[in-house]
């Protein structure tokens, strides 16, 4: 899967896009000065940040690759023997279809490296004992090991028992299932995700449009800025936090399998009222259709 290649790309595009850092004084805890990963880059052990835990895909995508369904674990910390902490992330993570039923894995670490000079990676790679069938399935953790945090730009879902969790699919079933928005005196960007990567071609133009029913939004696709096509980039006017926004893609638009994009086709929403990203943006959820 190409996303969390794309999300980063995107994120370090926010970042020196120039959106307005917020004060020290509402930062999240894990934001707040002497408390970042920098610091600690720096050789300040004094502060070191949580270690983090990464799904191997994002919530809602479709046309999955087993292999993908794999589990990172990102180190902040000076070398030792992380078998322990192997062990315990293991120990909590469960695959079931979308009802629920428990769909029996193996699990096995993947990869054992250094990530970066100060950092190590482990990637924990889940194997179903069977193929998966067609169909929404869901990929979770139980609890979060204590020592570990969930990185905000890629938040799963929560529940109120603790577990955190993605949905996926191993079939296409192509649809919207996020939008970032950011904006600031030299304009507004949106990212808009796909559950798999879309067929791009002139008649998206047409396809697509995004509305506001204050002002003309001139909103525009920069179909320059794709890679993978799971992403789509756009670019409007700058926006406020007011701004009502509404997001419709008719009929048309097809995965890269020929399969036609699954509904809902509209999105609306207020910029200010969906949750905060990072760098001053905005990140809006989209839910599942069956």
């Amino acid at each position: 899967m190409k996303h969390k290649a794309i999300l980063w790309m995107i994120l370090v595009l926010l970042a020196t896009w120039g959106c307005a850092e917020k004060d020290n004084a509402i930062r999240k805890p894990d934001e707040q000065e002497g408390n970042k990963p920098d610091e600690y880059e720096k050789g300040d052990y004094s502060v070191i940040p949580p270690h983090e835990l990464r799904f191997g895909l994002l919530d809602l995508a479709t046309h999955v690759d087993e292999s993908a369904l794999q589990i990172s674990m990102f180190l902040f910390t000076p070398p030792l023997d992380t078998s322990l902490l192997e062990a315990a992330v293991q120990e909590v993570i469960r695959l079931t279809d979308a009802h629920g039923s428990p769909i029996h894995l193996k699990t096995s670490i993947r990869q054992n490296a250094r990530y970066g000079e100060n950092r190590r990676i482990i990637i924990i790679q889940v194997t179903p004992d069977e193929p998966l069938k067609d169909g929404w399935h869901v990929l979770s953790l139980t609890t979060i090991p204590k020592g570990f945090a969930i990185p905000g730009f890629m938040e799963p879902l929560r529940s109120d028992d603790g577990t955190i969790s993605v949905r996926f699919r191993t079939d296409s079933w192509p649809m919207l299932t996020g939008v970032i928005v950011a904006s600031n005196e030299n304009g507004g960007r949106m990212y808009l995700y796909f559950s798999e990567p879309i067929k791009l071609n002139e008649a998206l133009k047409s396809l697509l449009t995004v509305t506001s029913p204050e002002r003309d939004m001139a909103c525009r696709p920069s179909i320059q800025i794709l890679e993978s096509y799971d992403t789509l980039g756009i670019i409007c006017a700058p926006m406020s936090e007011q701004d009502k926004i509404t997001i419709e893609i008719p009929p048309g638009l097809l995965s890269l399998e020929g399969i036609e994009l699954k509904g809902p086709l509209v999105h609306q929403f207020i910029v200010g009222e969906i949750e905060e990203h990072v760098n001053g943006a905005w990140y809006y959820r989209a839910s599942i259709v069956e």
